[in-house]
């Protein structure tokens, strides 16, 4: 039988007690540092990795995250390897979504690159792409993280040492779209801390008719939301590599006829003014008459929101009017829309 990865709540613990016994008497830095037993019973050990997967430890200035460890066919503990579920600017300079090691018995067996490749099947469809980091001098982790596809991204310095810093991409890009400042790809839940900072602005839900979030456990849920669905992409900015927005192509109910959808968008009050959006609406619509092969395209905005109406008059939208009285929203009141749309035929004159 060959090995496998469990979650941290399968283990034994004799097999636990016989596995971090070899680390402590080794005198080496435990790696993943979560695998630590730092004195503790069996029992609080177990509870602190349940409380480490829970998103009470953002109270604490860390993400959610879950260990996982490879056993082999006896049930005896090879390595373990950390996931964060998402990240936060530490991690995006040092650390990245996972962490692994091996027990020193058991090195230069090729079973951390085993150990990195059950843990990224796992996450095939929940991630579009993981960071995994190593030291710029730990060759055999660098060749281990490539093995499993990593793509070097960059080389930073962190804490007076140099870190390599891999993406690993785990889904295809079919809803991938790209512009010189701009990707626009499916939310995957490490974008909770990007999504979470634009949502709670009080400037940034109402424009689009929702009321900011008031915590992380309700951004995650909209998150989650989005993921399932094909209408809404993360809008990121490349020169950040944050997500600063979302855009996406919805039903328009104001029409029943095919081939027609309404184009919408949020974006994060600090990349306001920039151009961005433009940028990114022209290349949702190029998508949506060039590879959906649409017949009109619509979009609106509340009558106030003079910022989405340039956005709009920029592009090249044909006014169609104003509907009044039109919405209730979040807080009762009322907001009047004002409508716009493109045909395909006008699209190919611009």
């Amino acid at each position: 039988m060959p090995n496998k990865l469990i979650r941290y709540e399968y283990i034994t613990e004799d097999a636990y007690d016989e596995y971090i016994s070899e680390w402590e008497l080794s005198k080496d830095r435990i790696v993943p540092f979560a695998a630590r037993r730092a004195q503790q019973s069996f029992d609080d050990v177990m509870k602190r990795w349940i409380y480490d997967e829970s998103d009470e430890v953002y109270n604490t200035g860390f993400v959610p995250s879950t260990l996982y460890f490879m056993i082999d066919e006896k049930g005896r503990i090879l390595g373990a390897i950390h996931l964060r579920h998402v990240l936060n600017e530490r991690l995006r300079l040092n650390g990245g979504h996972i962490g692994y090691g091996v027990r020193a018995s058991e090195r230069k067996k090729g079973y951390a690159s085993e150990m990195l490749a059950l843990l990224l099947a796992e996450l095939k469809g929940k991630y579009e792409k993981v960071m995994v980091t190593c030291d710029d001098v730990n060759i055999n982790s660098a060749k281990t993280i490539e093995k499993n596809g990593g793509i070097l991204e960059d080389k930073v310095v962190f804490e007076g040492e140099l870190t390599r810093r891999y993406w690993i991409q785990l889904e295809d890009q079919k809803m991938r779209l790209e512009t010189e400042r701009t990707i626009m790809r499916k939310f995957e839940l490490s974008d909770l801390e990007d999504f979470y900072a634009y949502c709670i602005n009080p400037e940034v839900g109402p424009n689009a008719g929702w009321k900011p979030h008031e915590s992380k456990e309700e951004s995650l849920k909209y998150l989650k939301m989005m993921m399932e669905g094909d209408e809404v992409l993360a809008i990121v900015d490349k020169a950040s590599e944050k997500v600063i927005g979302s855009i996406g192509m919805h039903e328009d109910t104001m029409r029943n006829t095919p081939d027609v959808k309404m184009i919408g968008y949020v974006l994060a009050k600090e990349f306001w003014g920039k151009g961005l959006m433009t940028e990114a609406v022209r290349e949702v619509m190029r998508h949506g008459f060039e590879e959906e092969k649409l017949k009109l395209i619509s979009v609106q905005h509340f009558a106030n929101n003079d910022k989405s109406r340039r956005v709009i008059e920029k592009i090249g939208f044909k006014s169609e009017g104003t509907i009044r009285y039109a919405r209730k929203l979040y807080d009762d009141s009322i907001e009047d829309l004002v409508c716009y749309s493109m045909t395909r035929e006008e699209w190919k004159q611009l």
